[in-house]
């Protein structure tokens, strides 16, 4: 499965519980990157900085390797940042208190 199906599975699993998804893509092909949500129906906040990895955002907020996935509060504070989706199923299990294995996201 490809990694934002990956993703798909944890927001379909936990946004009844909270979870938001804001996705920025540094990208600088806007069609490419709109058929790509349209197509694996990421239902969630999506934007692009069409900048790309020339973008500042990056050196902004720490990006060292992509993808990168960032858990922030609903105050917009950052709690913390994972660079595999195995590493954010695992924090989202503790953080949620689940302790279910069927089904996980790995």
């Amino acid at each position: 499965m490809l990694r934002g199906g990956k993703v798909k599975l944890l927001y379909e699993r936990y946004k009844g519980r909270g979870l938001g998804i804001y996705a920025i893509s540094f990208d600088e092909n806007r069609k490419r990157w709109s058929s790509t949500i349209e197509i694996d129906k990421m239902w969630w906040s999506n934007v692009i900085d069409t900048t790309a990895q020339r973008s500042e955002l990056i050196g902004k907020i720490g990006i060292s390797q992509w993808p990168t996935y960032i858990v922030l509060n609903s105050e917009g504070q950052m709690l913390e940042s994972f660079s595999n989706t195995a590493l954010l199923t695992s924090w989202f299990q503790e953080y949620f208190n689940v302790n279910e294995t069927k089904n996980r996201v790995n």
